[in-house]
């Protein structure tokens, strides 16, 4: 994966290409990862704070839908339209969405095996 990135749409223009590949938006709190509770059906908390994953056929486009998701604009991404929703970033105090990211040719495979990564931690 990349190295972390701030999710800012100007990072993403000059840091991202449009090529397939995998991504994880994560939660930042005080310059580290923000543990998150999950609701797996059994009681469990992501350390590392990662609040999506996903792929796409261009990283650039769905990053930045990410992004206006989280925003009062809204867009197609359903994960960054509930952060927004549900008002995370007030619940949360005050965080920095963060991201990392990997060019890969067979992204949904690789996604699929990211997920399944995170769900085994």
């Amino acid at each position: 994966m990349s190295k972390t990135l701030r999710l800012d749409e100007e990072i993403i223009k000059r840091d991202v290409e449009k090529k397939s590949g995998v991504y994880q938006i994560i939660c930042y709190k005080k310059g580290k990862p923000l543990p998150i509770h999950r609701l797996t059906g059994i009681a469990k908390i992501d350390k590392l704070g990662i609040l999506s994953v996903g792929s796409s056929v261009n990283l650039r486009r769905r990053l930045k839908q990410f992004l206006e998701g989280t925003t009062e604009k809204g867009s197609g991404h359903s994960s960054g339209n509930r952060f927004y929703r549900y008002e995370l970033k007030k619940l949360l105090g005050k965080i920095e969405l963060r991201f990392v990211f990997k060019y890969v040719k067979d992204y949904e495979k690789e996604a699929l095996r990211k997920l399944k990564e995170i769900r085994n931690k």
